[in-house]
């Protein structure tokens, strides 16, 4: 009986490494359709454009009218600013070619404009829209951002106009502190 027990004890790691090599063998082969279906084209490069505007408008130094509002106080100035980076650092950190965005993006495109939506509920990005002037360089983007949790509901849009301006608005609901309503807009 002793030699019985030792068998089988042999035919279960052997039986045991059969069914992890063929579960190890099955596993990898089932990520590369994942990752496969999951690779799609590579879409606007917000950030690179972001750093030519900056490289652009650090080397113009030209004063600009900024406003600044919340809710029904604003106040405005013609300011030469002197951080571009920090000054564009909203728009400028919007990658659509995050992994967590990559197969939830869906593309229409017309007339020098494309707008792309991300179908994902729990993104930060609603949507993005980029036009393109007549020689098919990027001229103006405007971003849609969401954020919504138990605390505070968030909603932002973002409009970058290339050689005129930018504005950012955002309207954020805090639970038991209310409602605000910010406005920054730059005039070049």
């Amino acid at each position: 009986m002793y030699w019985w027990i030792k068998k089988i004890s042999r035919l279960q790691r052997i039986a045991v490494g059969i069914f992890v090599s063929t579960a190890s063998f099955f596993a990898c082969t089932a990520t590369n359709p994942i990752k496969q279906a999951h690779t799609e084209e590579k879409q606007f490069d917000i950030p690179a454009f972001f750093q030519q505007e900056i490289q652009h408008l650090s080397e113009t130094k030209k004063e600009i009218s900024k406003t600044v509002a919340k809710d029904s106080s604003a106040e405005t100035k013609k300011i030469l600013i002197q951080d571009w980076e920090k000054e564009l650092s909203a728009f400028s950190s919007i990658d659509l070619n995050k992994t967590a965005y990559i197969g939830h993006i869906n593309k229409d495109s017309s007339d020098h404009l494309v707008k792309l939506t991300l179908d994902d509920p729990t993104a930060d990005i609603s949507a993005v829209h980029i036009r393109y002037d007549e020689h098919n360089n990027p001229s103006g983007i405007l971003i849609f951002k969401k954020i919504n949790n138990l605390l505070y509901q968030t909603t932002e849009s973002l409009s970058y106009q290339k050689d005129k301006g930018y504005k950012i608005e955002k309207q954020q609901d805090v639970w038991l502190l209310g409602s605000n309503h910010y406005t920054i807009e730059g005039k070049f």
